[in-house]
């Protein structure tokens, strides 16, 4: 019993080592993802800001049709939202696999 915990530990100590290269690329692409995610955010929120605006001022102004003021405004927040939801489901699912690759 002894030698199977033994191969057992040897086993488990060089299946750590071999995935920690593996830690090393998700941390990685973790953090590109957040930082390139946060220079795209920054430019879809400001887009999807200025349509939301220009959906207001058309929506005050009463210049455009209702069809093409509700499609600028749901497109604005499109715009700033689904970035913004890919951004945060890409981290926490790289965390969640280094969370899971830390238990082994």
């Amino acid at each position: 019993m002894a030698v199977l915990d033994g191969i057992e530990s040897v086993l488990h100590f060089m299946l750590k080592v071999a995935l920690l290269p593996v830690q090393a690329v998700l941390t990685l692409l973790e953090l590109s993802i957040s930082f390139l995610g946060g220079m795209v955010l920054l430019v879809t929120k400001i887009f999807g800001f200025m349509l939301v605006v220009c959906a207001v001022f058309e929506l005050i102004s009463k210049t455009g049709t209702s069809d093409w003021i509700l499609e600028m405004f749901l497109t604005g927040v499109g715009v700033a939202v689904i970035p913004e939801a890919l951004v945060t489901w890409g981290i926490g699912g790289i965390e969640l696999l280094k969370e899971f690759l830390y238990e082994i």
